[in-house]
């Protein structure tokens, strides 16, 4: 119900849908906004950053704790990563088209961080 006409964006960081993926490492991973920022509609970034979390935690309880977790479960985590955050960072991407007035993801300009 929001008036459109009285809301601004000054800029907004996406990553594509499609996250790039990249050799893990045994010690260091991310979740939320770290691996997969999206527009800010609907709140999935938190669904999203939430989610990761739980399934980060879930990994390394059945590894037996930290000293379990290696490489190949880090890379297990970050390819489950995905499918999900794909669907979030879409949703939320449409939900910024029609409530901001974004462009469609292939019209905006690329930034390789």
């Amino acid at each position: 119900m929001q008036d459109s006409s009285q809301s601004a964006i000054r800029l907004i960081l996406s990553a594509r849908p499609e996250i790039t993926t990249w050799e893990p490492f045994s010690r260091v991973t991310l979740l939320g906004d770290a691996i997969h920022v999206m527009p800010p509609k609907g709140v999935m970034g938190a669904n999203t950053a939430l989610r990761d979390a739980a399934d980060l935690a879930r990994r390394i309880s059945l590894a037996g704790g930290v000293d379990g977790i290696d490489q190949a479960a880090i890379g297990d985590y970050e390819a489950s990563l995905g499918g999900f955050a794909r669907t979030a960072i879409e949703q939320s991407w449409q939900g910024g088209i029609k409530s901001f007035g974004l462009k469609l993801v292939e019209q905006c300009e690329l930034i390789a961080l």
